[in-house]
């Protein structure tokens, strides 16, 4: 048998009469695949646990169309900020009065008014002005269909 058979033959398993029979080299690659897996998988675990604490911390976080994460470039989080989620970062990871006022995508609407927002009082724990048509305010593309109310008259929300 050449030496690269002899060393093919002797690394993989092979079935006996019972069950299967492999070396030990074989066995410890299976053991740290196995072990990079769970690895993995806790680094996912891990991101997706931040998710909601950021999502809570704007209004209607978590009914903005066509993203899970609206400070991400990726729809579904991670990698990098977009422009609204620089913004966020730049104001502490907070909702304030002037991330509502900016236009971090620079479509023409306020974050504000794409969050429903758009007198930009809100606050953690309370309800939004608005809860539908809501959209990205880092996705230029994603907008609002809704009309800017006057913020003192609330029967135009």
């Amino acid at each position: 048998m050449p030496p690269s058979s002899r060393h093919l033959s002797s690394s993989s398993c092979s079935p006996s009469s019972s069950s299967y029979s492999c070396p030990l080299s074989s066995l410890r690659a299976y053991v740290c695949m196995l072990l990079l897996l769970v690895f993995s998988l806790s680094l996912f675990v891990g991101v997706t646990e931040a998710y909601p604490s950021f999502r809570d911390s704007v209004p209607n976080g978590d009914r903005i169309h066509g993203t899970a994460a609206a400070g991400h470039e990726k729809k579904l989080g991670g990698g990098m900020l977009n422009f609204f989620g620089k913004d966020f970062d730049k104001q502490g990871q907070v909702w304030t009065k002037e991330l509502c006022e900016m236009d971090s995508d620079g479509d023409g609407i306020s974050n504000g008014h794409e969050l429903g927002d758009s007198c930009c009082e809100w606050t953690p724990g309370k309800a939004p002005l608005r809860d539908r048509k809501i959209s990205a305010p880092g996705n230029f593309y994603s907008r609002t269909p809704t009309e800017m109310p006057e913020c003192g008259n609330r029967s135009d929300l």
